[in-house]
């Protein structure tokens, strides 16, 4: 079997990766409600609404009002009646709180020359961390709200592999959600799922440091985010 060529650019999620997890705050808002976490996950998972709001076809607005009928509908009216969008948005943003070890770590791979892409299911006011346009403003960034086309779709990794301008066998993909992550091994790039804990998803950054060793002889510096394996 032929060894793989070096890694030309890495690409991250954003929440979940870049940021904390979203996934552990969602289960609390619905066991604070008493409705069962994986029921609210799935119907996220496959709302219309937020496929509608990532794709920049609707605002916050009237994904919420949208989203309280989806979630009555499949939950039903009683288990639903303390549900509120509006609320869940709320849960969203506080939970989407920057990782800076992440960030330096994303810095000092671009300093080593490596492109950086950063392609991210999104909303506006969901944009990536302002932090990270100031250590790393080379970035290829790819928002679903700006492309009115989402993950896990292969048009927008298509669409991330055009812009850096590098072959799907030369990029590292880091990313928290299941499918995302299928989609962008079938269309032949390495990937990384990174763990929703808090406690484990250094073991994600472990393992990208490990490739970038093999594949460039490259020894990146984990630093504070090692102190999470």
């Amino acid at each position: 079997m032929a060894s793989l060529g070096p890694v030309e650019a890495v690409v991250f999620d954003v929440g979940g990766v870049l940021t904390a997890s979203p996934l552990p705050a969602i289960a609390r808002y619905a066991a604070e409600l008493g409705v069962p976490a994986r029921e609210l996950a799935m119907t996220l998972a496959g709302s219309t609404a937020f496929a509608l709001l990532e794709c920049g076809l609707i605002d916050v607005d009237e994904a919420c009002a949208r989203l309280d009928r989806e979630v009555q509908l499949r939950l039903g009216t009683e288990a639903a009646a303390g549900f509120a969008a509006a609320d869940m948005f709320a849960v969203l943003r506080n939970a989407l709180r920057p990782r800076p070890e992440v960030l330096q770590l994303v810095a000092e791979i671009a300093g080593a020359g490596l492109a950086i892409g950063i392609l991210t299911n999104n909303w506006k006011g969901a944009e990536p961390p302002r932090e990270l346009r100031d250590l790393v403003p080379r970035a290829v960034v790819v928002e679903s709200r700006l492309e009115a086309m989402r993950k896990p779709g292969p048009a927008i990794f298509a669409r991330m592999l055009d812009r850096l301008g590098v072959a799907p066998g030369a990029v590292v993909f880091l990313d928290d959600i299941g499918a995302n992550v299928k989609t962008a091994r079938l269309l032949g790039m390495h990937t990384i799922k990174v763990p929703a804990s808090e406690e484990v998803y250094g073991e994600a950054f472990d393992e990208l440091a490990l490739v970038l060793r093999e594949r460039n002889g490259l020894n990146i510096a984990l630093g504070q985010v090692r102190s999470k394996l």
